[in-house]
């Protein structure tokens, strides 16, 4: 890792673009989402295998098919959110007059892409850290107009780095606002 560049963030030059790729890391929020997950995991087996073995409830009667159908529900909405907690991993290509995000969860990859000229705003945003959320977060957030004819909410706000520690967010930051306010093609040249 280069100096000045903060954990979780790599940086490169290629093809006249500038790509950084950013990886979560959470520390031992993400070890406790692992955990979670695993173990969460074993309720929809456990209560498959009963289902398919014609488990009895305590009344003597088969198990409903709605039992399993819960578990399995359980843990799809468990499995959304720890899975991007753990696992996810952004890459912004900044080109000359477009910013492309390819954001990857596992296997499944999707794809964003922000003209620079039609980018309003770049904002440096505290996004967690208040009431019971006892972890202070940044995030990073563009503001740009939508493409096309609309009637009503022209702006459009995308989230483009989030809950990330401080330095992080403010190294992003300064990198995409430098980026989006000059024609330079490579922000970090000083």
């Amino acid at each position: 890792m280069e100096p000045g560049i903060p954990k979780g963030f790599l940086e490169k030059h290629s093809n006249g673009c500038l790509v950084i790729g950013w990886r979560r890391s959470l520390g031992c929020l993400s070890y406790f989402c692992a955990a979670f997950l695993a173990c969460f995991t074993f309720a929809p087996i456990f209560v498959i295998s009963s289902y398919l073995l014609n488990g009895k409830m305590d009344d003597g009667s088969p198990m409903q098919l709605w039992f399993p159908i819960a578990a399995c529900v359980g843990w799809l909405v468990a499995a959304t959110f720890c899975l991007p907690l753990i696992f996810t991993e952004k890459r912004f290509v900044f080109l000359k007059e477009k910013l492309i995000i390819e954001s990857k969860v596992l296997f499944v990859r999707w794809k964003r892409e922000i003209e620079k000229s039609t980018i309003q705003n770049i904002k440096l945003v505290k996004d967690g850290g208040e009431g019971d959320d006892s972890f202070a977060t940044w995030g990073v957030r563009a503001e740009y107009a939508k493409s096309g004819f609309y009637f009503f909410f022209a702006t459009k706000i995308h989230c483009l780095l989030p809950r990330v520690e401080k330095n992080q967010a403010t190294w992003f930051h300064q990198r995409v606002s430098k980026w989006a306010e000059s024609g330079n093609l490579h922000p970090l040249d000083d």
